[in-house]
C-alpha cells in the first residue's frame, strides 16, 4: 500500500506542477460601463452593458451602426479594467490621416504581401482595399466589440472584435466580384490567397493614451448573423498594453482548481480503500 501511495503522491506533484505553469488567468473584467451616445446595436445579449461584461466572447456591441460614415462619431463606451480607465469608440478621418492609415497599410502588407502588392491597372491592390477601409471610414469605423479583460500580472488587455472570418465573403467584396471589371483580378487573388482576414478598427483610449485595435488574423466564432449569412463569423483578438496592478487579484487558474479537486477526490478514494483493506 505504501508503494501505491508513493506513486500517487509523485503523480500528484507532477500534475500540480504542470497546472501551475499554465497561462495566468485574466483577472480584471470590464466594470463601471457607461454607453456614450445611442447609435449602437446589440447581438447575443439583452442589452449593451451585458454584452460587454458577460464574459461571452461572441455577444457584442456594434458602434455607429446607423451612421457608418461617422459624420458625428459620438458613440462608444467607457469603463474600467482594474486601475485602468478605458474608452472605446470608432475611428474617424482625422485618426486615419494622422498616422493610422500608414500604420494600417504597413500591417496589412506584412500580413498579406501577395494581395497588397498585386496591381490592377497599375494601382496596388493594397491601396484599393485601404481606400475601401478609408472611404468615409465606413468599412472600419463601426467596430463590433465583444470582450475586454486584463491580466493583472502583466497588464496586458485582451480585446475581441467580431467581423468576417473571410473577408472575400463580405458583401462589399462580393459586389466587386460581380463587377466584370474587377472580377478577374479578384478571382486570381482569391485563388492565390483563399483566406483574407481583416478586422474593423476600434479606437481605444487607455488612461488618456490613444491606441488603435485591429488584427489580420481571426478565429471562427461558429456563429453567423444578418441577412448575408457570413457576418460575425470571425473573432479577432487584439492585445493592448495596460497597467500592471500593484495587488493583482488572487484568482487561481480554473485548471488548477479542477486539478486540485481531482487530486482531493483521488486522495479521499485512496484513503477509503486503505481503511477498508
Amino acid at each position: 500500500m505504501k508503494g501505491i501511495a508513493q506513486k500517487f503522491l509523485v503523480g500528484t506533484s507532477v500534475l500540480i506542477g504542470t497546472i501551475a505553469t499554465s497561462a495566468p488567468v485574466l483577472a480584471s473584467s470590464l466594470t463601471n460601463v457607461q454607453m456614450v451616445g445611442t447609435d449602437y446595436g446589440v447581438y447575443g445579449a439583452a442589452d449593451a452593458i451585458t454584452a460587454l461584461t458577460d464574459g461571452d466572447r461572441y455577444s457584442h456591441v456594434e458602434l455607429n451602426i446607423a451612421d457608418e460614415i461617422l459624420s458625428n462619431n459620438n458613440t462608444g463606451f467607457t469603463g474600467n479594467l482594474g486601475s485602468d480607465s478605458i474608452k472605446v469608440e470608432g475611428i474617424n478621418q482625422t485618426d486615419w490621416d494622422g498616422g493610422l492609415g500608414t500604420q494600417w497599410m504597413a500591417g496589412f502588407t506584412a500580413a498579406y504581401p501577395a494581395v497588397a502588392n498585386a496591381t490592377y491597372m497599375g494601382v496596388p491592390i493594397g491601396q484599393i482595399i485601404a481606400g475601401e477601409i478609408q472611404t468615409a471610414i465606413g468599412r472600419s469605423g463601426d467596430p463590433n466589440v465583444a470582450y475586454l479583460a486584463k491580466d493583472d500580472g502583466s497588464g496586458d488587455i485582451e480585446m475581441d472584435l467580431i467581423g468576417h472570418y473571410n473577408v472575400w465573403d463580405a458583401p462589399w467584396v462580393a459586389n466587386y466580384s460581380a463587377n466584370p471589371i474587377y472580377a478577374p483580378v479578384i478571382a486570381a487573388l482569391k485563388a492565390q490567397t483563399p483566406l483574407l482576414q481583416i478586422s474593423e478598427i476600434a479606437k481605444v483610449t487607455i488612461n488618456g493614451e490613444v491606441k488603435f485595435a485591429y488584427s489580420f488574423s481571426a478565429g471562427n466564432t461558429g456563429v453567423v448573423a444578418g441577412d448575408d449569412g457570413v457576418s460575425h463569423s470571425g473573432r479577432y483578438t487584439v492585445s493592448l498594453a495596460g497597467t500592471v496592478e500593484e495587488n493583482p487579484a488572487d484568482v487561481p487558474e480554473p485548471s488548477l482548481i479542477l486539478g486540485l479537486m481531482t487530486v482531493g477526490g483521488l486522495f479521499s478514494a485512496s484513503k477509503r480503500k486503505s481503511q477498508n483493506a
